[in-house]
């Protein structure tokens, strides 16, 4: 099924959501798909819906969604040569008046834009969707943990649709609402299990006041193909690449930056000029890098950013390295994570390498944080000696 792509985009063989989806759409009915980041989610609905598109029908039969204008710049990149005899336009926000009315007189038949956006087509340029087929939102989780909610509901009620797919990385609480609303009898494609990444997980405490000056030392030792550093606050990053300078190759990505200085900073880092990319949760998503190293300089609010975050390196079958940098107002976040099976491990950096904490220490994973009860049960301490592995 979709043999012919393989050769033209050079693979050997599709992947398992990839797969799994492909035998999905020929159900025709709405698809909820889950697969890490890096798994090639992209393909997996962009190749049916393309394969699919009448030529001689000059309408929008597919629409895209997406939450950033890196991310729209890339799925239009990844899609625009798969078939050549039909049209594909990106809508993003620095978009003229001019050219909204051109997509409007002269609709394309894939239309790649931020919720948005396509409101906005549709709401005061009058945009037609009665020949659409399939609405795509890509990137999901990212779309329901950002104010993007308010936007996916009105989408959902005024544009019309045949059906539905959702792709992301993980399957939050905050989904499940619109998706038992306006998915109905759903097909499932969750590939989770079957791509584990290879990433080792590490985790490095230092006081708020120490934390730069650790993280100074992190890049100073470890020499990465290319690495990416996440802050939460974006008012930090300019701070962080600024202290970083002095010490490595370093460049940030920020909302701070035009559409236009951000496309020329992707070109240098793509042609790895720099080791090291201070950038945001947001901004990440626009990425599409081969990353050996992670650091999150914090612990990001959602804790499920924390999860988007590592799951930029590790992709396809590749290796990767994830450090998290806490102070010990975080223990229980990093224990959360634990408790989620991400083992993390507590260690810290000395000539170039990383290495684990003394034993004593490591086996307790970070913190140990099974406190003894005020009313203790029988065998007791025989148990907790179990539970940290001593005689």
């Amino acid at each position: 099924m979709y043999e012919q792509y393989l050769e033209q985009l050079g693979f050997k063989d599709f992947t398992p959501i990839q797969k799994a989806s492909f035998f999905a759409y020929q159900k025709k009915t709405n698809i909820v798909g889950v697969a890490p980041t890096g798994t090639g989610k992209t393909l997996a609905y962009g190749i049916p819906v393309i394969e699919h598109i009448k030529s001689n029908l000059a309408d929008v039969q597919v629409i895209i969604l997406l939450p950033t204008q890196e991310l729209i710049h890339q799925v239009h990149h990844m899609l625009e040569s798969l078939r050549p005899t039909i049209k594909i336009k990106k809508v993003i926000g620095q978009d003229y008046e001019q050219t909204l009315h051109k997509v409007v007189s002269h609709p394309p038949h894939v239309l790649i834009t931020t919720p948005h956006k396509l409101l906005a087509l549709i709401e005061t340029y009058h945009l037609s969707t009665k020949f659409v087929k399939d609405i795509i939102f890509d990137e999901a989780d990212m779309f329901f943990e950002t104010d993007f909610l308010t936007d996916i509901e009105k989408v959902l009620r005024k544009t019309n649709y045949e059906r539905l797919h959702l792709y992301s990385a993980s399957l939050s609480n905050t989904m499940k609402p619109v998706i038992n609303k306006y998915f109905g009898n759903y097909q499932l494609v969750s590939e989770t299990k079957a791509l584990t990444p290879k990433i080792e997980y590490y985790a490095i405490e230092a006081s708020i006041d120490q934390k730069l000056e650790q993280l100074k030392h992190i890049v100073t030792q470890i020499k990465p193909y290319l690495g990416l550093i996440f802050v939460s606050k974006k008012e930090d990053i300019e701070a962080i690449e600024m202290a970083l300078g002095n010490v490595t190759k370093v460049i940030s990505i920020s909302s701070k930056d035009t559409a236009k200085l951000r496309l020329q900073k992707m070109k240098r880092i793509q042609a790895l000029e720099f080791e090291w990319v201070v950038t945001s949760d947001v901004m990440a998503r626009g990425i599409d890098l081969t990353v050996s190293h992670v650091i999150s300089y914090d612990i990001p609010r959602p804790l499920s950013f924390w999860m988007h975050r590592v799951g930029r390196t590790g992709r396809m079958g590749q290796s990767g390295i994830a450090i998290t940098l806490y102070h010990q107002r975080e223990r229980e976040s990093i224990v959360k994570l634990i408790d989620q099976g991400y083992p993390l491990k507590k260690a810290t950096v000395k000539k170039g390498e990383i290495v684990l904490r003394r034993i004593r220490k490591q086996e307790e994973q970070v913190v140990m944080t099974h406190k003894k009860p005020k009313q203790v049960k029988p065998n007791y301490k025989k148990k907790m000696r179990a539970l940290r592995g001593k005689k």
